[in-house]
């Protein structure tokens, strides 16, 4: 899968409705969640950054994770060229070692849950990795929804 993800980084950012959908998702998140502006945050399956870039005005750092060099080479390339500092991209997927992350306030996922093949073990594990307060939204697809609503309740 990621090697998929990887050849279609290059692109991944010309299609307008991904675009649109993307800022749509991050709107509501922000309404959601409610941030302070002094949380971090994780966004797990980060891509190109789309959720990132749309959150980094509301929180104090995001770690944007993904499994794709791909993808996250073309976010480095967006970081670089607006002088971005809160955002730390990152190769990382859930089930390998978590060292060096920092306790999350809030974790975001959009898009990403339907690529996991155990979704409630992969929600337990981003339960495990936020802090005291802790603020979660994902969207996927209703399956994602499902495994997630099981673990945080």
């Amino acid at each position: 899968m990621t090697d998929y993800f990887d050849e279609a980084a290059v692109v991944w950012d010309e299609d307008p409705d991904r675009i649109e959908m993307a800022r749509a998702i991050a709107s509501a998140m922000i309404r959601e969640l409610r941030p302070k502006g002094n949380e971090i945050a994780l966004d797990y399956g980060a891509g190109t950054g789309l959720i990132s870039l749309e959150l980094r005005g509301h929180v104090k750092r995001i770690v944007a994770a993904d499994s794709s060099v791909g993808m996250l080479n073309i976010l480095r390339s967006k970081i670089a060229h607006e002088k971005i500092r809160s955002i730390e991209p990152i190769e990382w997927q859930i089930g390998r070692p978590a060292a060096g992350l920092p306790s999350f306030d809030i974790i975001v996922s959009s898009m990403t849950f339907h690529h996991i093949r155990d979704t409630e073990a992969a929600a337990r594990a981003l339960c495990l990795s936020i802090g005291k307060t802790p603020r979660i939204s994902a969207l996927s697809r209703v399956d994602d929804a499902n495994a997630l609503r099981s673990v945080v309740s």
